[in-house]
């Protein structure tokens, strides 16, 4: 299956560790062909959902949880140089916005992710997982369904989002996932 491929073949994998968004369609199209006959034809037909962050937390998120990765690949290495150049988070989203290394993996912004299928796939914010996710399978499937644990959690970070922003970082946070906001309908 493909989480089996994803985990043994690391050929492809994008910086942060997961798989570019082109080779799971193409891995999904794939195994739709192998099983359904036709991508068009099943995929249609499947019941799809993403899983979207407010951006302001996503990216307090990031920054606190880039230390305990651990891969230690090239990229993280140089994930890792960069940030250290950041003393603070304010410094980050000040000094950030313009290098193209952190407007892609991690940093990138959501509504990339599901460009050409919003209007198929059901959203559940990772603000309220845990309830969306049960009343999603329990309306859409029928069945009741659990989500008890919410691993890789960044430990060493103030719990809301809101307190690691300052009017200023906040527009430029605001500025750089516009589309993300407006999209999906965030707010600060």
């Amino acid at each position: 299956n493909i989480h089996k491929r994803h985990l043994k073949d690391g050929r492809g994998l994008w910086r942060d560790g997961h798989w570019r968004p082109s080779r799971y369609r193409r891995q999904l199209k794939d195994f739709i062909v192998d099983h359904y006959g036709t991508a068009d034809y099943a995929y249609n037909r499947f019941l799809k959902f993403g899983v979207i962050r407010n951006p302001w937390d996503r990216l307090v998120s990031a920054y606190y949880h880039q230390p305990l990765l651990r891969r230690r690949g090239a990229w993280e290495k140089k994930r890792e140089k960069k940030l250290s150049k950041f003393k603070s988070f304010t410094e980050f989203c000040q000094g950030s916005g313009g290098e193209d290394f952190f407007i892609n993996g991690h940093f990138r912004p959501q509504s990339t992710f599901y460009r050409g299928a919003r209007k198929s796939i059901h959203f559940l914010s990772f603000e309220n997982l845990k309830e969306e996710f049960e009343s999603f399978c329990v309306d859409h499937l029928g069945i009741p369904l659990t989500l008890s644990a919410h691993l890789n959690k960044s430990p060493n970070r103030k719990k809301y989002y809101r307190n690691h922003y300052t009017p200023e970082t906040r527009d430029i946070i605001g500025k750089r996932y516009k589309k993300d906001i407006e999209i999906f309908g965030f707010e600060f």
